[in-house]
C-alpha cells in the first residue's frame, strides 16, 4: 500500500489503523499538534480507510497552512538524532552503538538546522568520513542520517529528505585499502604471542591461559569472538564431545562490565562438536576458573570488545605480528570450503542466517585461483 505524508498505519488486533498526524503553528505562534484516527475495520476495505485519512490530511493542511504550517521549527541534527531515541523504542545496547556511530556521523552537521542540510553536505561528510572509517562505518553513517530524517518526517516537520538521491554509498568513497580478514601468521605464533605478553603477576598468567585457551577454541570453531567469550562451564558436554554457543558479549555501558546478550541470529544457537585438541586446555582452564563463564578474567569480569581487541592489539604488535580475532573465523570458512566441505554444513556451523554470508567469509588462496586456471590446460 502506498505511503502517504503525514499518515502513519497502526496495526491491532483488529486490523490497521491510519493515523493523520503532523505539528503546527497556531495564531499565537505556539505549536499544537493535529491527529486524527480511521480504523480499517470501520470501512468496507483498509483502501477506503486510507482514502478517507487521504482526504482529512488535505482537508487539515489547508486549513492550518494559512495559520503557520509552513513555518519551520528549529530544530539541529542533533536535537533530530536525540529525538530518533525518543520515538523509536532500542534495545539499550542499540542505542548506545547509534550514539557511537552519531558521535563521529555528524561531525561539523551535528548543530546545523535539519531544514537547511542538503544532500551535498551528507556527500561532503561521508566523503570525510572516507578518509578515516571503513566501508561499513560509512553506510551505518547513511542508515543513521535515513533514521533522523524519518524522526523529523513523523513529528510533523515539513523538510524535504535529503539521503533519498543516495541510495547508497558511493563505490568512490570506499576505502580501497580493507582490513585483512585472512591470517598472515599461524595460529601458533598468536598463541606464542598471547602467552609472552605480561607480566609475571598472578592475574597476568591467569587472564593470558583464559585469552590462549578461548582463541584456540575459537580457531577451531570458527567462533565470533563475542560468543568464545560468553561461553558457560556448563555449556560443555564431554561425554558427547559438544558445546553449546550463541550467546554474546555485548557492549560495555561501563568499560569494565560487559553484559551477555541473545544471539546474534536464530541460527547462531547451535551445538557444535569438539576436536579432541581443544578437550585438555578446556578441562584444565575449569579446575582453575571459578566463574560461571569459563572465559572471565581474573576479576571475574567478562572479556569486553575492547578489553580483548586492546590485549590482543598491544600482545601481536609486542611479537611483531598482524591479527584480530574475527580472522579465526574468516580462517575457519576458508579452509572448510577449500576442503570440499559443503556450504550448507559451513553455514550451520558458523551459525550465519544464510549462505550467502558463508561464501563471503571464505577467501581463495593463490596457489587454489592457479590450480582452477590450470584445470582448464
Amino acid at each position: 500500500m502506498k505511503k502517504e505524508k503525514f499518515i502513519r498505519e497502526r496495526p491491532g488486533v483488529k486490523g490497521v489503523t491510519f493515523m493523520v498526524e503532523f505539528r503546527f503553528f497556531d495564531r499565537d505562534g505556539k505549536e499544537q499538534r493535529y491527529v486524527s484516527s480511521f480504523p480499517s475495520w470501520k470501512y468496507p476495505t483498509p483502501g477506503a480507510a486510507l482514502k478517507a485519512a487521504v482526504a482529512d490530511r488535505n482537508r487539515a493542511l489547508a486549513q492550518y497552512d494559512t495559520i503557520g504550517l509552513a513555518k519551520k521549527r528549529s530544530l539541529t541534527m542533533q536535537q533530530a538524532l536525540e529525538r530518533v531515541f525518543e520515538i523509536e523504542d532500542m534495545a539499550p545496547e542499540t542505542e548506545r552503538q547509534y550514539r557511537y556511530i552519531g558521535s563521529f556521523a555528524l561531525g561539523p552537521l551535528a548543530g546545523k538546522d535539519v531544514s537547511k542540510v542538503t544532500t551535498a553536505d551528507l556527500r561532503c561528510q561521508l566523503k570525510r568520513l572516507a578518509q578515516q572509517k571503513p566501508e561499513t562505518a560509512l553506510k551505518r553513517s547513511l542508515y543513521l542520517y535515513r533514521k533522523i530524517f524519518n524522526a523529523v518526517a513523523e513529528d510533523g516537520f515539513l523538510v524535504s529528505d535529503p539521503t533519498r538521491p543516495i541510495k547508497k554509498v558511493p563505490d568512490s568513497l570506499v576505502p580501497t585499502q580493507k582490513r585483512a580478514v585472512t591470517m598472515s601468521c599461524t595460529i601458533e605464533d598468536v598463541l606464542a604471542a598471547v602467552d609472552a605478553y605480561g607480566t609475571k603477576s598472578e592475574e597476568s598468567v591467569f587472564n593470558r591461559k583464559v585469552m590462549h585457551t578461548g582463541l584456540l577454541l575459537g580457531y577451531a570453531l570458527g567462533l565470533r569472538p563475542a560468543e568464545i567469550f560468553a561461553i558457560r562451564k556448563d555449556s560443555f558436554d564431554f561425554a558427547k564431545k559438544e558445546v553449546t554457543v550463541g550467546a554474546r558479549v555485548g557492549s560495555a555501558v561501563d568499560w569494565h562490565k560487559a553484559d551477555i546478550v541473545k544471539p546474534k541470529t536464530p541460527g547462531s544457537l547451535r551445538v557444535l562438536p569438539l576436536p579432541g585438541y581443544v578437550i585438555d586446555p578446556i578441562r584444565e582452564l575449569m579446575e582453575i576458573q571459578p566463574e560461571e563463564y569459563l572465559f572471565a578474567r581474573y576479576d571475574g569480569s567478562l572479556w569486553g570488545q575492547r578489553e580483548r581487541c586492546s590485549f590482543l592489539k598491544n600482545a601481536c604488535r609486542k611479537a611483531g605480528i598482524e591479527f584480530t580475532a574475527y580472522q579465526l573465523r574468516h580462517n575457519f570458512a576458508t579452509q572448510l570450503i577449500t576442503n570440499g566441505i559443503d556450504v550448507r554444513t559451513v553455514q550451520e556451523l558458523m551459525g550465519h542466517a544464510t549462505p550467502v554470508m558463508t561464501v563471503s567469509y571464505a577467501r581463495s588462496s593463490d596457489d587454489k585461483k592457479k590450480e582452477a586456471i590450470s584445470s582448464l590446460e
